[in-house]
């Protein structure tokens, strides 16, 4: 029974299309677009110094927080952002909240598979416990609760503004971006 939940439930929230775009003006476009633009370059450098902080330095904390602070900043300064709506697997609609609560645990479920593979690969393995060094060596707490407003940012901008500011290859050109 599970199985066949989520062999419906995955098309009807990755595959599916949803037509709940409102048009906007060309100008609104151009602001969203430019906005959207700035905030990347900014969020990319912010990140690029806060990653090179050695662990341990409460800089940390500030440079994540300036991270996700650029991150909502243009969200929210690209213009409106509409509350997506979800298809469910009967073919309806509903808001996408739970749709993305699932969908995240899920995610969840793949990253901590991932992390037993990688954990057996020197390569991958290097990288990774440098990054998870600034939880060893900090406040496992903070680097937490910075970490839930990072995605929360991230997930307004990325999913929101940036999504919006595309006309074409929406979820393309988001997802290439944020890579």
């Amino acid at each position: 029974m599970i199985g066949g939940e989520l062999r419906a439930f995955l098309p009807a929230a990755l595959v599916t299309r949803n037509s709940t775009i409102r048009p906007e003006s060309p100008a609104v476009v151009r602001r969203r677009r430019l906005v959207v633009a700035l905030a990347v370059i900014a969020g990319a450098a912010a990140l690029g110094l806060t990653l090179a902080i050695r662990p341990g330095d409460p800089l940390f904390y500030a440079g994540s927080v300036a991270v996700a602070a650029i991150w909502g900043i243009g969200a929210f300064s690209s213009g409106p952002l509409y509350l997506g709506r979800a298809r469910t697997r009967t073919g309806g609609l509903s808001l996408g909240i739970l749709q993305g609560f699932l969908l995240g645990l899920i995610v969840v479920g793949v990253f901590l598979a991932g992390a037993v593979v990688v954990a057996q690969i020197p390569l991958l393995r290097g990288p990774v416990e440098g990054l998870l060094d600034h939880a060893r060596y900090g406040s496992v707490w903070i680097v937490a609760l910075i970490t839930v407003l990072n995605g929360v940012a991230e997930e307004l901008f990325f999913r929101g503004a940036v999504y919006a500011a595309l006309e074409r290859y929406k979820l393309i050109g988001s997802t290439t971006l944020y890579a």
